[in-house]
């Protein structure tokens, strides 16, 4: 790899899209890994739960900053809607399920989940940026 392709792809990470992006396939990996390993333990609801919910997760946060361009933070919103919705959808499809628990997930993945990767999406666009300067 060149310089200017490494110069490219950092530049690429400063977007919000980008470092959105790549945080997103990050997740994929580690979602992925823990997918895994329910299904060799066979629990195949909780395959399926998870599944859906990430899928949801990173549909909805990837369409909400897809447009974004200016090397600027993406909206902690973003990060909120996709959570509250990963979290619905988590709380909907468990085999047995009471609306108290559809809000709590709700509300937990909304701001515990969307705080974390936004502020590690955050963190990566600032580190990508002194490693350009």
């Amino acid at each position: 790899m060149t310089a200017a392709t490494a110069t490219n792809r950092l530049s690429a990470a400063l977007t919000p899209r980008g470092a959105v992006l790549q945080s997103l396939a990050l997740l994929g990996l580690i979602v992925g890994g823990a997918l895994v390993g329910l299904g060799i333990q066979g629990n195949w609801p909780k395959v399926l739960r998870v599944l859906l919910a990430a899928l949801a997760y990173g549909i909805i946060l990837w369409q909400s900053v897809r447009r974004a361009t200016a090397p600027a933070a993406a909206p902690y919103w973003n990060f909120v809607l996709a959570g509250a919705v990963a979290g619905a959808v988590s709380g909907l499809v468990r085999p047995t399920t009471t609306v108290l628990l559809v809000v709590v997930q709700t509300v937990g993945a909304a701001f515990l989940l969307a705080s974390v990767h936004w502020l590690g999406v955050r963190a990566w666009q600032r580190q990508a940026e002194r490693m350009m300067n």
